[in-house]
């Protein structure tokens, strides 16, 4: 009884990492993550659905290890919070930058690079999980929130450069296909492992032509330093040959170049799957978009054999009819007319992009505090006081009517705060400082 979910064992998620473990018989994860599993009294069972792309560059900002920041050696010495998220590609190409943002509805990127996390490269196929050191040491204190952004590779067929491919409804009465002309990723249009930082310029060693690698005015530059824990980040200005310009001047201009690069500047794309829907049954027929991120779109819609772009340029694509049967003719083997599109048919597929937000993490003092409810630096009674108001309007499947006791207490992440959020509080428990 204790095998089912969420059974007499309370199991309220099943993924790549639970046991039994959501992979295929050759021991990949498939992609498959299912969370917040709850039994309604009738017997229905509600659940949330996750999927992690595993043919196209799939990336999701995981709540970072439960735990403290640490404090690193130098001088200064730095507070360092680890970051954690699962990555997915095919080939293994791909790079994620991560930033933060303190509006979970605001995932724009500082030109400036006031908002950068770093960044991490995948040197293997298939879903991997990666930590990335995060300086908290001088932000000010808050709940910030981290979101990342997809940079395809380009695979052995240039899958991962763009989206899924779209899948027609199974019930669709029209012949025709969707084709993905663009989707708003970004591209790696330089790197390597040296160069010269000047004010406002930089220059690679030994010397690269900026212009002929296809820079633009927009893109980003990305600097690692030797003494440096967080890479400088600048939007370019001017290209001029093998130097690159930004207005900005250079704040800690590192000694040492000891790795950049330059990434494409125009990403207005989001991790999120499309869902196209017939409305009509007219010539020609209209289409319905929506976006699993930000729902229906109000218009315009897209209309049969005239090429669509979303509003916020994320996506573009051109609906077509045509024929798939070849049965027709005098002999049985020519195409046949394409059916036509009728009122529900539907076309869906996946683009890459920037990822949604993670959860809160909550920085007081320059540190990061586990269960810290009253920010005052410390987990204590005080803060036991109130992780116990919200464990008893709260328990498994049961959400407390508080959005706080969620932020501060539901470590595992499955929107209810119960007994084995009380463990981790437990271990988390510092005492008065």
């Amino acid at each position: 009884d204790g095998d089912p979910w969420p059974g007499s064992t309370d199991n309220t998620h099943f993924g790549c990492l639970t046991d039994p473990a959501a992979i295929w018989y050759s021991g990949r994860c498939t992609g498959l993550d299912v969370r917040n599993i709850r039994q309604r009294e009738s017997g229905e069972v509600d659940v949330t659905m996750n999927w992690i792309p595993t043919t196209i560059p799939g990336l999701r900002v995981t709540q970072p290890p439960l735990g403290r920041s640490h404090r690193e050696a130098g001088d200064p010495p730095v507070e360092i919070y680890d970051i954690r998220f699962e990555a997915a590609d095919r080939f293994g190409a791909s790079w994620i930058q991560v930033f933060f943002t303190t509006n979970p509805e605001n995932v724009t990127v500082d030109p400036r690079g006031a908002n950068y996390v770093g960044m991490a490269r995948k040197d293997q196929g298939g879903i991997r999980t990666y930590d990335m050191p995060w300086n908290i040491t001088n932000l000010p204190d808050g709940a910030y929130y981290l979101f990342a952004e997809l940079i395809p590779g380009l695979g052995d067929d240039g899958a991962e450069a763009s989206s899924t491919q779209p899948r027609s409804g199974r019930t669709n009465a029209g012949e025709g296909t969707l084709t993905v002309d663009q989707v708003a990723a970004a591209e790696i249009r330089a790197f390597g492992p040296d160069g010269v930082l000047e004010e406002t310029a930089f220059r690679a060693t030994p010397a690269q032509d900026f212009e002929q690698a296809g820079v633009q005015v927009g893109d980003r530059l990305v600097l690692d330093g030797r003494s440096d824990r967080l890479a400088l980040l600048r939007t370019i200005s001017a290209v001029e040959g093998e130097v690159v310009r930004f207005e900005e001047p250079a704040e800690h201009v590192p000694e040492v170049v000891t790795n950049w690069h330059i990434s494409g500047g125009a990403r207005n794309a989001r991790l999120e799957t499309w869902r196209t829907r017939a409305i009509n049954a007219k010539d020609p027929v209209v289409w319905e978009v929506a976006s699993s991120l930000s729902g229906a779109i109000e218009g315009p819609w897209a209309t049969t054999g005239e090429p669509y772009t979303s509003p916020g340029g994320e996506v573009s694509f051109t609906i077509r009819s045509e024929p798939v049967r070849f049965n027709c003719g005098p002999n049985g083997d020519d195409p046949c007319p394409p059916l036509p599109f009728e009122g529900g048919d539907t076309f869906t597929f996946t683009s890459t992009g920037v990822t949604a937000v993670s959860p809160p993490v909550r920085i007081t003092d320059g540190r990061i505090i586990l269960a810290d409810f009253d920010e005052d630096g410390d987990t204590d009674l005080d803060d036991y006081s109130a992780f116990w108001r919200c464990i008893r309007q709260s328990g498994p499947g049961t959400p407390p009517p508080q959005q706080i006791c969620l932020d501060v207490f539901d470590f595992d992440r499955d929107r209810d705060v119960d007994l084995a959020d009380a463990a981790v509080f437990q271990a988390a428990f510092t005492g008065p400082r």
